[in-house]
């Protein structure tokens, strides 16, 4: 049938990031992207909210890990998603609200709704020059050896 179907491709999915969680590449993946974004986040927290674009554009092209960036103002709006967020505000996502108290956030590995792989989110929040926060965001696809 099929739900017996869709019941043994999630069962499949599931096995597989359990594999994610344990594996020290990821750790290391994850931690290297968080230095990144963390300085990107300072980057671009200095450039006007129109030039943001440019420069978040370049930085996915730059890293083929990567599926999706994004920058929040404080309130949870958007200033720049690429591709386009499937919302319209942030700030009910875990990863904006801990991101804006704690600094930082990195998400448990989950199944991307935009590749169907497994991926972790990865955000930083920094204070733009008229002294707001903001929030840098990516999705961080993890490529699986197929067991």
């Amino acid at each position: 049938s099929i739900l017996q179907q869709v019941a043994e491709g999630l069962q499949k999915e599931t096995s597989r990031i359990r594999l994610a969680e344990a594996d020290d590449e990821v750790q290391k993946q994850t931690a290297q992207i968080l230095q990144a974004v963390t300085v990107l986040a300072e980057e671009i927290s200095r450039l006007p909210e129109t030039a943001q674009a440019k420069k978040l554009e370049q930085w996915l092209q730059e890293h083929k890990n990567l599926e999706a960036v994004w920058s929040n103002r404080e309130d949870g709006s958007f200033i720049v998603s690429l591709p386009p967020a499937g919302l319209a505000n942030a700030n009910g996502r875990e990863w904006f609200r801990r991101a804006l108290l704690e600094g930082s956030y990195v998400s448990e590995v989950y199944v991307s709704a935009i590749s169907g792989q497994p991926c972790v989110t990865v955000a930083a929040s920094c204070c733009n020059a008229a002294g707001s926060k903001m929030v840098l965001g990516v999705d961080l696809s993890l490529k699986q050896k197929e067991t």
